[in-house]
């Protein structure tokens, strides 16, 4: 570890020991308080947003959603988690077979 100061503050430098331990090397520094999270007036958009709308447009009440190289369980986490942040508690999202389905329900 290596320390200096510049004013009136001390910085410590941790220098990488191996390879295999760490490739980054970093600095740590003192602070008097951690400042106030940015409030974000828009938040980004979802790329699985868009399958939520498409369903929500469309007239059907269970549709199968169809995609390549993701996992059923992982798409229906993404899913829900779009539905939660829309504040949707109308669409169910399920894995049947490895295969996701989304279902309108009554209120």
């Amino acid at each position: 570890m290596v320390s200096y100061s510049y004013s009136s503050k001390t910085f410590y430098t941790y220098p990488t020991i191996n390879s295999l331990m760490s490739d980054i090397d970093f600095n740590i520094q003192p602070a008097e308080e951690k400042p106030e999270r940015k409030n974000r007036a828009t938040r980004r958009r979802s790329k699985y947003e868009p399958i939520i709308d498409t369903f929500l447009d469309s007239g059907h009440s269970l549709v199968r959603v169809e995609t390549t190289n993701l996992d059923a369980n992982y798409l229906r986490g993404q899913l829900m988690k779009v539905l939660d942040l829309k504040e949707v508690d109308s669409v169910e999202v399920s894995v049947r077979n490895k295969e996701v389905y989304l279902e309108k329900m009554a209120l």
